[in-house]
């Protein structure tokens, strides 16, 4: 964590975007408003007053899960106008809109389709089993030369698996979810 005068900058990666969502309003309650992300990982934190905004993150894809679906974005985005929330911009993970409102205008909630979480998700699993494949192929090429280096991307890969498997955990839930929906 860096502060600098009235800003703070922290270092977190969340998979579960539920658990991002907790950190945001918990550092929104401690006083601090998110003023944006970068690389999905750098959050940067201006002060406010304790408790002064709420946030919510929403999730943009198509049902087919391949695309984002630019007619809701634009649809989900007037409406966040209408509701008085500032629609937070970040560099990349364009799949995702940060909302933050003002507390003080009563209940603040978006409805994301299950649909686009699961797609979003899925995109973090395979980028989890994607890193891991690879870290396996340079532990077979390190393997009969620097054995060490091996043994490192062999552990690198078992750790990308952890978070692959937790999000195959949360997807399997959601689509029971839409099964209990529908």
């Amino acid at each position: 964590m860096k502060q600098i005068k009235n800003k703070k900058i922290m270092f977190r990666y969340y998979l579960i975007t539920d658990d991002e969502e907790n950190f945001i309003n918990c550092m929104l309650s401690k006083g601090w408003k998110i003023s944006s992300i970068k690389y999905g990982f750098i959050y940067e934190f201006e002060e406010c007053e304790l408790g002064e905004y709420i946030c919510r993150i929403a999730f943009l894809f198509k049902e087919d899960g391949d695309s984002i679906d630019k007619e809701k974005n634009v649809m989900l985005r007037e409406l966040l106008q209408e509701q008085n929330a500032e629609i937070l911009n970040t560099t990349n993970r364009k799949s995702v809109i940060y909302a933050l409102r003002k507390s003080k205008e009563g209940k603040f909630e978006i409805n994301s389709d299950i649909d686009s979480k699961i797609s979003e998700y899925k995109i973090r699993k395979k980028s989890c089993e994607v890193k891991s494949c690879i870290a396996i192929v340079f532990g077979c090429v390190f393997i009969a030369n620097i054995a060490w280096i091996a043994f490192a991307e062999f552990i690198i890969a078992l750790l990308y698996q952890y978070p692959a498997f937790k999000l195959g955990k949360v997807i399997k839930d959601l689509k029971s979810q839409r099964m209990i929906q529908e």
